[in-house]
C-alpha cells in the first residue's frame, strides 16, 4: 500500500520525551474506578423514569432525546474550548484542571436528577400525573448539566494521553493497566447499584436512587488525588503545548470536524465507540428490567449477569494484550467482535439467571479484547491524523467522537420504547402483570438487538480501519521527528 502523501512540517520545537514510570501509568489508568462506576449510576436514569415515576416509554424517549441534542452541543463547545484555551497550560498543562473540575463536577451533578421531589404512589408512578411534563424537564436539564461536567472531564482525558504517552510500549501497558482497573471499578459499579437500590428500598422506590446517587459520588471522589498525580504533565510537556499553542493558529471547529469525518480511520474509530456507548446502554437498562419484570427477581440479581459479562471481558482483556502486540489493534478488534456477536446470540437460549449470567461471560470475553483494542485505535487515528494534517486537535477531534456516541443515548431509549411498543411491555405491570410475548421482547432486547449492533461495526471496522500495527510505530517515529 502506498504511503499517504503528507506536506505537514516540523514545529521547530524542542520535544524532548521521557516514557512514563509504571506508578504514573498506574495512577491515570485509576481514571477507571472513577468512569465506569459512575456510569453505571447514570445508566439508571431510564429505569428512574420508568419504574419510579411510572412514565411510560415514549415519555422516556423524549428526555432522553432531549439530553442528547444538549449534549451533542456541549461537546462542540466544550472540545473546541478545551483544545484553544491557554490560560492554565503553562502552570498546570493543557488537561489537568479541566479534568478535575469535570471530576468534581461530576460526582454532584450526578444526585440531581434523583432528588426525591415527585409524590410517588407505592409500587411507582407519580400521584399527579400533571407533573410528567415537568419531570421530563427536570431530568433532562439535571442529566445535562451533569453530562456538561462529564464531558469536561473525558475529552480532556482522551485528549491527554496521545500527547502525555508517546511510545507504543507504554500506551500497550497503559491499556493493560487500564483494563484491570476498568474491570475493578466495572465491578463496583455492577454490584454497587443494584444492591444499593435494593437495600434502600428497591427499584421503585424514589429515595433508593437518592441514596445511591451520594454513595457513587463518593466512591467516585475517593480516588481522585492518585488519579490527580497521574494526569499532571512534566515541565517540559507543559512549556512544549504553550509553545505549540502559541505556533499553531486554531481554525474554526467544523474545518476540524471536516477532516475528521473525511479520515476514514477516525470514522472507523468512531463507529466502534458509538457501537460500545449503545450497546452498553442497551444492556444495562435491559439487564435491569428482564431480570426484575421477565424473570420476576430483586434488581440486586441484574448483578450476577454483568459480573459475568465483566469476568469474561477481564479475562480475555487480559489475553488480547498478547493478541495486540502480535496482530494489531484491527485484528484483535475484529476478533473480540466476532465472540462477542456469538456470545449476545447465545444470550436467546436464555432459561434463568445462571444461564443468562453464562452466557453474558461469553459476550464478556469479546467485549474485553474489544476494548483493549478499541482505545489503542482511538491513540493511532489521533496519531495518523496529527501527522497528516500538522495539528493536535485531540480534544476536537475527540468531540466528533462524543457527538456520535452521545445519540446513543437517544438511540437506546429509542430502541427500547420499540421493543416495548411491539411486544407490549408495560413497566408499572410487573413480572404478573405482563404477558409472555412481552417477557420475550425483553430477552431479544438484550440479545439479538445488541448482536446486530456489533455485528454491523465489525463490517464496518474492517472495510475502514487501514493502520496496520507496522503502520502505527511508523507514524510515531515520524511525529517525534518532526516535533508534533
Amino acid at each position: 500500500m502506498a504511503e499517504p502523501k503528507s506536506d505537514v512540517e516540523g514545529t521547530g520545537l524542542d520535544r524532548k520525551y521521557t516514557p512514563p514510570t509504571f506508578n504514573k501509568i498506574c495512577a491515570i489508568a485509576v481514571g477507571g474506578l472513577l468512569t465506569n462506576a459512575m456510569f453505571m449510576a447514570a445508566f439508571r436514569i431510564q429505569l428512574y423514569g420508568l419504574k419510579v415515576l411510572g412514565l411510560t416509554v415514549i415519555m422516556v424517549a423524549v428526555y432522553m432525546t432531549l439530553f442528547t441534542i444538549i449534549d451533542v452541543v456541549n461537546d462542540i463547545f466544550i472540545g473546541r474550548f478545551s483544545d484553544k484555551s491557554k490560560r492554565f497550560t503553562k502552570r498546570f498543562g493543557k488537561r489537568f484542571i479541566f479534568i478535575i473540575i469535570g471530576t468534581i463536577g461530576t460526582a454532584i451533578a450526578i444526585i440531581l436528577p434523583f432528588l426525591p421531589i415527585w409524590e410517588v404512589k407505592p409500587g411507582g408512578g407519580l400521584v399527579n400525573q400533571e407533573h410528567a411534563l415537568l419531570a421530563i424537564i427536570w431530568i433532562a436539564v439535571t442529566v445535562s448539566i451533569w453530562d456538561c461536567f462529564q464531558t469536561f472531564e473525558e475529552l480532556n482525558s482522551k485528549a491527554l494521553i496521545p500527547g502525555l504517552i508517546r511510545d507504543q510500549k507504554s500506551r500497550a501497558r497503559l491499556q493493560l493497566v487500564a483494563t484491570v482497573t476498568g474491570t475493578v471499578g466495572l465491578v463496583i459499579g455492577i454490584l454497587s447499584v443494584p444492591i444499593l437500590i435494593s437495600v434502600f428500598g428497591g427499584a421503585s422506590d424514589p429515595n433508593a436512587f437518592f441514596l445511591m446517587g451520594i454513595v457513587i459520588a463518593i466512591i467516585y471522589l475517593m480516588v481522585l488525588p492518585i488519579r490527580a498525580y497521574g494526569i499532571r504533565e512534566p515541565k517540559e510537556m507543559r512549556e512544549f503545548r504553550y509553545e505549540l499553542d502559541e505556533l499553531k493558529e486554531k481554525e474554526p471547529f467544523w474545518d476540524a470536524m471536516k477532516r475528521a469525518i473525511k479520515n476514514r480511520n477516525w470514522i472507523a474509530f468512531v463507529i466502534t465507540y458509538f457501537q460500545y456507548a449503545l450497546t452498553l446502554r442497551i444492556f444495562s437498562l435491559g439487564i435491569d428490567i428482564y431480570v426484575v419484570d421477565g424473570l420476576g427477581m430483586d434488581i440486586a440479581y441484574s448483578a450476577l449477569p454483568q459480573l459475568g459479562m465483566l469476568i469474561g471481558f477481564f479475562l480475555f482483556g487480559l489475553i488480547s494484550y498478547k493478541l495486540l502486540r502480535k496482530y494489531g489493534a484491527k485484528r484483535t478488534y475484529l476478533i473480540g467482535t466476532a465472540i462477542t456477536v456469538i456470545g449476545y446470540f447465545l444470550i436467546v437460549f436464555t432459561i434463568d439467571i445462571w444461564t443468562l449470567t453464562l452466557f453474558s461471560f461469553f459476550a464478556g470475553l469479546g467485549i474485553g479484547a474489544q476494548g483493549i483494542s478499541r482505545e489503542l485505535m482511538n491513540n493511532q487515528a489521533i496519531d495518523d491524523a496529527t501527522l497528516k494534517y500538522g495539528k493536535r486537535e485531540e480534544a476536537q477531534y475527540n468531540a466528533v467522537n462524543q457527538i456520535f456516541s452521545a445519540t446513543a443515548k437517544a438511540w437506546g431509549a429509542i430502541i427500547f420504547a420499540i421493543i416495548a411498543v411491539v411486544f407490549m411491555y408495560d413497566p408499572l405491570l410487573g413480572y404478573e402483570g405482563n404477558t409472555e410475548l412481552a417477557k420475550i421482547g425483553l430477552l431479544y432486547h438484550i440479545s439479538i438487538v445488541p448482536m446486530i449492533i456489533c455485528a454491523i461495526t465489525g463490517l464496518l471496522v474492517w472495510k475502514f480501519f487501514d493502520i496496520t500495527k507496522e503502520k502505527a510505530v511508523e507514524n510515531k517515529e515520524k511525529l517525534l521527528k518532526l516535533g508534533l
